[in-house]
């Protein structure tokens, strides 16, 4: 080959390892342009998802402020002050006297700095606190608003107004309340996405614009010098937002309609060590090209060897990297035979907050000392002599705040022969696992809701009990606590209310009791105590009395005065049970037992209580059968005019005919209707059959049917509903219609079902109270009903004769019920002395077994065809 042939080929050759070369640096720049693009698009992700985090702080502030409005705004005295103000039942004066100190009692812990109400013509009306902005500020108000309504108000200071309306129990607007909250607990949650030189920008829809940094916050307007101002835009408009100005990359949220948070990043800073995670590859593509040159030029076999190596190490490199990023969460550590530290990598400090060189004694003696025994010899790996693994440890250790930290240990020795190196191995920090062990372990044993113990911990720890006092020979109470009237609480103010009463039932419980005794919750409004170390049963009644007297003062939930009270059943060891599930079942038979004799008591288990009990729960197990199928019947007791004793009307009575108990009385089972849901199933079955009968009876031979309502119905029923679709069915005139509601509905439940009666009412529906006479009514209630008849308990008509309190509460009733327009009706006219008292104080009606006996509807019929008194037939 001549010299000009051998210069053209290494000219080739030459040209060939530059291409290669070119085609290095071009692949070199492809893949560090998709590098950069992914890497810029995590970090992207990661400052949006930051922000979003904040935007979430931001958005609960406020729904803390709406719902702190809230709760000042439905306070029910003054709201029914403002109620009088605006029909004209008081005047100005009179209202902010009435008002001003219940509101600046508001105003106290709410944290607002100034409330301002206004009546239903959207004129100031009361003010309080310091802030007082003027009404060109107010939130948009009118009398539609059913929701909250919010404005920013700047004025050389940050101010939120929250207006929300106020509205009467039948959704009329009476005004509304605007509270005015300082915005420096909001400048707070910006300032922690400000951190590290950073600025956020707040904008609401009255176009200013917060901005906050980690020094000081300003007010502007809306794009004055603004860089963040388009992406604000859009985020108050719903949606995200990224964008890229002169050195700085723009993220923005939206943070609730109309609201949007922003901040500005340098992408220095954002983009800081990306280069770094970019020399390895690049510098690999590079170098590659390079040795393929050099390669094609004469030197390709000794550098084919050396890339061979430098790939071998590379892949040892990235084994080691991806073996070190799997234990992301920990740090790396080799020990030598003798016990000490050799190496510790960086990792140490992220999890506990030191170096190596600062890592006190104690802890690494701890991450050594599970393994010291394969260290010294006195014990080998299972794999025998040769480097193996070995068996998992832990080690407690603490950080440098003091903090404990869960260690995982994984290590593997080394030999050199038969004599041990030293050894290498990863500690993770697991302390947020085992904490969500305790946490799982914690839920397993304890009532998510009130933290005391659950059905589990109270079995385990009864037995435990049970198990000492066999052994000391002594004895334990189980006590069953079950609220009265919870259920009424739950069905009204809702679960969430519900929850927060039975929170603070179970706090006012945990106080009443002493170290020897365990409460725990066994479910729904139920609880049990276990209490130790009792001589007898009074030792036991004590305790439980102790339990009563601690919730005789009222509860407050939801801005509401709340009584309630509990019905208390006792079983004792080794007395009445000697297990747990029995101890347990017997204190629930004496609960019961108490619910039955007034609630709001204390009962002990008896031996009786057992059969009770099981004939308790098979009428609740045959209430629904009995309803579907034909074991209920609808009994009549005939009403009379006095003095004359023509028939009137007769009163509808349901009766169970129980295949295996024979007849048993609603006084039985109408409490277990009204507690297991089906009351309403029950009720409609005996107004359907009683309006029937009235109707094939007609107006001419009967002039009214009388039908029981429970209050369950009224106030968590359908009743309205119920009536009018019976009376459409059956054609009965509304008006030979009466619905009978005891008086202890009205004593505690008159407020929110007066609406209810009212409509009744409105259908030509009538009404009576009955049982009167054995609560404590409200004549202000009273005289509100929409009642036509007042009928005297049975209890005072009964005792007349030879009471003469009785006989005095008897006429007086009669006297008050004629005073307030009503017609008066006495139940349980048994003998002839008390008719003729009743018909001497005036009474217009009567019912009872001297003028008829309860009767099948086939005797009622032949009744009204000769309607003769019982006593006049004998």
């Amino acid at each position: 080959m001549t010299t000009q042939e051998t210069r053209r080929l290494q000219a080739r050759i030459l040209l060939l390892a530059l291409a290669v070369l070119l085609l290095g640096l071009i692949a070199a720049s492809l893949t560090a342009h998709a590098y950069y693009q992914q890497a810029r698009d995590r970090a992207d992700l990661a400052q949006q998802a930051a922000l979003q985090h904040h935007g979430q702080a931001v958005a609960q502030y406020f729904d803390r402020l709406e719902d702190i409005a809230w709760q000042v705004a439905s306070r029910s005295r003054i709201r029914d002050e403002l109620a009088a103000y605006n029909r004209g039942a008081t005047d100005l004066e009179d209202l902010q006297d009435f008002g001003h100190d219940k509101l600046e009692d508001a105003l106290r812990p709410s944290g607002a700095a100034g409330i301002i109400r206004l009546d239903a013509e959207g004129r100031q009306v009361l003010a309080v606190g310091d802030a007082n902005p003027d009404p060109i500020y107010w939130p948009d108000i009118d009398p539609a608003m059913r929701e909250t309504r919010m404005r920013d108000h700047w004025e050389g200071r940050a101010w939120i107004m929250i207006a929300v309306p106020i509205l009467s129990r039948e959704d009329e607007w009476l005004g509304a309340d605007i509270l005015v909250f300082p915005a420096e607990a909001m400048v707070g949650v910006l300032e922690s996405a400000a951190e590290g030189g950073k600025a956020a920008w707040l904008e609401g829809p009255q176009g200013v614009v917060l901005r906050v940094d980690d020094i000081t916050w300003s007010l502007m307007p809306t794009g004055a010098g603004n860089p963040v101002a388009p992406a604000l835009q859009q985020a108050r408009g719903g949606s995200q937002a990224l964008q890229r100005t002169d050195g700085e990359v723009v993220f923005a949220v939206p943070v609730r309609p109309g609201w949007g948070l922003s901040m500005a990043v340098p992408e220095e800073e954002l983009y800081a060590g990306m280069m770094a995670h970019l020399a390895l590859p690049v510098g690999l593509v590079l170098g590659m090209a390079l040795l393929s040159g050099l390669g094609l030029i004469g030197v390709i076999r000794p550098l084919s060897r050396q890339v061979v190596a430098q790939s071998e190490a590379l892949e040892r490199a990235s084994e080691e990297q991806e073996d070190l990023l799997e234990y992301a969460s920990g740090f790396v550590y080799r020990f030598d035979r003798s016990g000490r530290a050799r190496y510790i990598s960086p990792g140490v400090e992220r999890v506990l907050g030191r170096s190596m060189d600062r890592l006190p004694e104690t802890t690494l003696r701890a991450l050594v000392e599970p393994f010291l025994p394969y260290l010294e010899g006195t014990a080998v790996p299972i794999d025998g002599g040769s480097d193996a693994d070995l068996p998992p440890a832990r080690a407690e250790v603490t950080d440098v705040s003091g903090e404990r930290v869960v260690l995982e240990l994984n290590a593997r020795v080394r030999y050199d022969g038969d004599r041990v190196v030293d050894i290498f191995g990863v500690a993770r920090d697991v302390t947020s696992r085992e904490e969500a062990r305790r946490r799982v372990s914690h839920l397993a044993n304890y009532d998510p809701l009130t933290d005391l113990p659950n059905r589990t911990q109270l079995d385990q720890r009864l037995a435990r009990a049970i198990e000492r006092c066999r052994l000391h020979d002594e004895r334990l109470a189980v006590l069953f606590v079950d609220l009265d009237g919870f259920k009424y609480v739950n069905d009204s103010l809702g679960h969430h209310r519900g929850d927060e009463l039975l929170e603070a039932v179970a706090r006012r419980l945990l106080g009443a009791i002493d170290r020897h005794s365990t409460i725990a919750r066994h479910g729904g409004d139920e609880f049990v105590v276990l209490t130790e170390h009792i001589a007898t049963a009074e030792d036991a009644a004590s305790v439980a009395h102790e339990l009563l007297r601690a919730l005789e003062s009222p509860f407050h939930v939801a801005g509401q005065e709340l009584f309630i009270g509990a019905s208390i059943g006792i079983s004792l060891f080794p007395d009445d049970a000697a297990t747990p599930d029995m101890l347990i079942r017997n204190a629930d038979s004496a609960m019961y037992r108490a619910k039955a004799r007034g609630r709001n008591n204390v009962q002990l288990y008896t031996a009786d209580l057992t059969d009770a009990s099981q004939r308790r729960l098979a009428i609740e197990a045959g209430l629904r059968r009995a309803i579907e199928g034909d074991e209920l019947e609808v009994v009549f007791q005939p009403q009379w005019d006095l003095p004359g004793e023509s028939l009137a009307g007769a009163e509808a009575l349901v009766r169970w005919r129980h295949p295996e108990f024979g007849m048993i009385s609603p006084a039985e089972f109408i409490p277990v209707a009204e507690e297991n849901g089906t009351i309403g199933l029950l009720g409609r079955w005996v107004l359907r059959e009683a309006v029937r009968r009235a109707r094939e009876w007609g107006p001419a031979r009967l002039g009214r049917i009388g039908v029981n309502v429970s209050g369950h119905q009224v106030l968590f029923g359908d009743i309205v509903t119920d009536v009018r679709s019976v009376l459409a069915e059956t054609g009965l005139a509304p008006h030979r219609l009466e619905l009978e509601i005891t008086e202890g509905f009205v004593m505690d439940h008159a407020e929110r079902g007066i609406a209810t009666l009212e409509e009744l009412r409105s259908m030509g529906v009538q009404l009576a109270i009955d049982d009167f006479g054995t609560g404590y009514s409200s004549l202000s209630y009273l005289k509100r009903l929409p009642v036509q008849r007042l009928k005297v308990d049975a209890s005072f008509v009964q005792g007349a004769d030879c009471d003469p309190a009785d006989a005095a509460l008897t006429a007086s009733i009669i006297a008050m019920g004629h005073k307030l327009g009503l017609t008066v009706i006495a139940e349980g006219v048994e003998t002839a002395t008390q008719r003729d008292l009743i018909i001497r104080e005036g009474c217009n009606e009567a019912q009872g077994y001297l003028l008829a006996r309860p009767m099948s509807a086939e005797k009622l019929a032949a009744l009204i065809a000769d309607p003769v008194p019982a006593y006049r037939r004998e």
